[in-house]
């Protein structure tokens, strides 16, 4: 009797205004891939994340209510929290109930409904997105895809004064992604407080390449994808074992133009200030 296969489990690494809803939607749009958003932010309330599990029955939400304590979260053999997070993880692998991700034109708003999974037998990799700061946050995560030997695509950005800007710009506008052209903004970039800032996003990057580096390891950045997408999508599909194929690519939309300096008000006082640093390259 032929022995069956298990799905490939996988996580996406990455920090935000990297492009990973974009990159997480593309994944999900592979028939024999089921990459879910991101299952352990805090406010997410999606039928497949961590909150709706732990809010689904009394004793859970108890239970998630003592993994609320920060201090309690960040002990990472807490043994409440662990068994919370491992018996999501099994539902989220096993559970043909437990809902998907979203599919439907990436409408975040869909997210509170519950989505099928018609074909589970099809799930050849099975995933989801994993921010730093929320792996710090339930520290019993690296335990388990450290445990689980977990495929850790890292996806990073290699400008990290753009991730700074996409942030800056997304406060401003009060939307992290749309499917629809969306006006241009600028922004002013406080100079005193810039180096550190790029400083501490290369750092969390380092850091988190250390991590996992036992665990099977890809690291591909958003601007291969965008900009040597054949090769990077070999790469990504071949690195979940599953067919190299034609993907629908997601309907959202770029928000920023590419020149920074089309973001940067005060663009003359920014360059001055990262004239003869490692930094200086990222400037138009």
């Amino acid at each position: 009797m032929t022995a069956v296969e298990m799905p490939r489990k996988f996580v996406v690494l990455t920090t935000q205004r990297s492009g990973s809803n974009y990159f997480c939607f593309w994944l999900n749009n592979h028939p024999n891939v089921r990459c879910h958003s991101e299952l352990f932010l805090r406010k997410y309330n999606g039928m497949d994340g961590f909150g709706y599990y732990c809010n689904s029955t009394l004793l859970r939400r108890v239970l998630y209510g003592i993994s609320d304590n920060r201090i309690l979260s960040g002990i990472p053999y807490n043994f409440v929290i662990s068994g919370l997070i491992k018996n999501f993880y099994d539902s989220l692998l096993n559970n043909p109930t437990h809902s998907g991700p979203i599919t439907d034109g990436e409408d975040m708003k869909l997210r509170r409904h519950y989505h099928p999974r018609g074909n589970p037998e099809k799930d050849k990799a099975i995933g989801f997105k994993l921010m730093y700061d929320q792996l710090e946050y339930y520290g019993f995560l690296k335990s388990l895809i450290r445990a689980e030997n977990i495929y850790i695509i890292h996806l990073i950005r290699n400008n990290p004064l753009k991730i700074y800007l996409s942030k800056l710009t997304r406060r401003k506008r009060g939307i992290a992604h749309s499917v629809r052209e969306v006006k241009e903004v600028k922004v002013w970039v406080n100079p005193k407080t810039l180096l550190h800032r790029l400083d501490r996003t290369i750092e969390a990057q380092r850091k988190m390449k250390i991590l996992f580096s036992n665990n099977p390891y890809l690291e591909i950045t958003s601007e291969d994808f965008f900009g040597n997408y054949s090769e990077t999508s070999k790469r990504t599909l071949g690195f979940l074992g599953v067919e190299n194929r034609q993907i629908r690519m997601p309907r959202l939309k770029k928000l920023n133009p590419d020149s920074v300096g089309q973001i940067i008000e005060n663009y003359d006082e920014i360059t001055k200030k990262l004239k003869g640093t490692p930094y200086e390259r990222f400037l138009d």
